[in-house]
């Protein structure tokens, strides 16, 4: 819901630049509130494991992936997946990656939330032997990250078939899928850190290291993926699809590879298609946002569209 603050409700009827404020503000915190509650708060813990050989017991298998949680892998660029370890300072790892992630792709008023996008999705999944080779960790992240994206897929095709109005978790209302976009990326490239690696007094989270690889699914993309563009930053050549870096490097590259994916093929979801119906994946449906506003004094032709554009640069 979108509630009027009293502080604000003594100030009505705003001018209409303000109403455009209050409204996308009110909308971006909704979003972000959502993103960070399926990454940080209560996290897919996704195990890789065979089913009674986990050996944490606090984490899901697969099949335990809701709807919720199946819904936040669409529309992020990248799957970051967190190793435990021995340090539990590394338990505020997520929190403080989550803040860095955001603060790096939020524009003000122009970022677009609609239907959960966002740069990334975390996972905390089991920690593995100590043992445990590099390249090992990887493939079985990787076939852990293609084993979800595949278990997405059957959920959204699942919830295509529910009627309208039935409600598979508290938050969750059955609704076309068709702009929960599962991204070529996601299937394409994992970024992996070990919580061990994480210092709590690390002032940039950007600075720490990172495993970057490359899953070899590249369907629904443009050209092959390689790490040519940031081989002067690569710390560590592990093999042709991994690579040791600074996880600054790391998501600039997914940036950059994403960048060109919306030069050729144009923004998924389309911001205009998916913003026509009252659903908008934020939290708050349209019908919600245009009350809001009109208790704010609103007297224009009802908000429509994609809220990136409602107000200038």
């Amino acid at each position: 819901m979108m509630w009027v603050y009293p502080s604000l409700k003594r100030r009505v009827p705003l001018p209409r630049h303000e109403i455009l404020i209050e409204t996308r503000g009110r909308m971006e915190a909704n979003h972000r509130t959502m993103i960070h509650h399926r990454s940080v708060r209560l996290p897919f813990r996704p195990c890789p494991y065979p089913p009674n050989t986990c050996p944490d017991r606090i984490h899901n298998h697969i099949e335990d992936l809701s709807v919720d949680h199946a819904e936040d892998c669409c529309n992020k660029n990248v799957p970051i997946y967190i190793i435990p370890g021995q340090s539990r300072l590394g338990n505020l790892l997520p929190y403080a990656l989550h803040n860095w992630l955001y603060h790096k792709w939020y524009r003000l008023y122009r970022s677009d939330i609609e239907y959960g996008q966002f740069i990334a999705k975390l996972f905390v999944s089991c920690s593995p032997p100590m043992d445990t080779p590099t390249v090992s960790l990887v493939g079985q992240i990787n076939d852990l990250n293609a084993r979800i994206c595949s278990k997405v897929a059957s959920i959204q095709k699942y919830v295509q078939t529910c009627p309208i109005g039935e409600r598979f978790s508290p938050t969750q209302t059955f609704r076309d899928e068709r702009f929960y976009v599962m991204q070529p990326l996601f299937k394409a490239v994992t970024i992996i850190l070990l919580n061990d690696e994480y210092d709590v007094r690390m002032v940039d989270v950007g600075k720490m290291p990172a495993l970057l690889t490359l899953t070899g699914e590249e369907d629904g993309l443009s050209q092959q993926l390689s790490f040519k563009s940031i081989s002067d930053k690569v710390e560590d050549f592990i093999s042709e699809t991994i690579v040791r870096v600074r996880l600054n490097t790391a998501i600039e590259f997914v940036v950059a590879q994403q960048e060109r994916e919306v030069a050729l093929y144009g923004p998924q979801p389309d911001p205009v298609e998916s913003t026509k119906e009252l659903e908008n994946g934020t939290c708050c449906n349209m019908q919600e946002v245009r009350e809001f506003a009109n208790q704010l004094g609103w007297t224009g032709e009802p908000l429509q569209g994609p809220s990136s554009t409602w107000l200038d640069p």
